[in-house]
């Protein structure tokens, strides 16, 4: 067939195959997945807060993030009643690592995966690390494993008065 001209079979045919593989393996991991934020949403959704919040910032590979988060979930629900709300941070690299340890230790707050970009985002030299949010004043930080008193006295300073 003179004067027809067939395309390209080689870039075509990769370009959709490549194009159909990414939409299958989105599919199959949004089932794995938690909520995302993205590193440039981080700063609008801490400030757009509107009342006092715990946010935990930690990784499913840290052990002292796995260690506390029970203790978190214990101190978020005896708090939620006195107007303290518990937001949970991932910065696993991949969110399905996350959503495993939820499962196996389930919280009754929101968790986001936030990822590697959120380390730069947050500043996030150890974690855990604890941001606690009040509205209309700066945020203050404590980095690093806490004990039950420690943790305890977070909640209880974020208790309005």
């Amino acid at each position: 067939m003179r004067g027809i001209k067939r395309p390209a079979r080689s870039g075509s045919c990769l370009l959709l195959a490549a194009a159909l593989l990414v939409g299958c393996l989105s599919i199959a991991r949004a089932d794995n997945a938690l909520p995302t934020l993205a590193p440039e949403q981080l700063q609008a959704f801490l400030d757009s807060r509107p009342e006092p919040t715990l946010v935990v910032v930690m990784a499913s590979w840290c052990g002292p993030c796995v260690e506390e988060l029970p203790r978190i979930n214990t101190f978020s629900k005896k708090y939620r009643t006195k107007g303290i709300a518990v937001v949970g941070l991932s910065l696993d690299f991949n969110p399905a690592a996350m959503k495993r340890l939820l499962q196996n230790h389930p919280v009754d707050f929101p968790f986001y995966w936030v990822g590697e970009k959120g380390i730069k985002a947050l500043n996030a030299i150890n974690v855990p690390l604890f941001l606690l949010l009040r509205p209309g004043q700066k945020v203050e930080r404590l980095q690093g494993a806490i004990n039950n008193a420690q943790l305890q006295a977070l909640f209880e300073s974020l208790v309005p008065n």
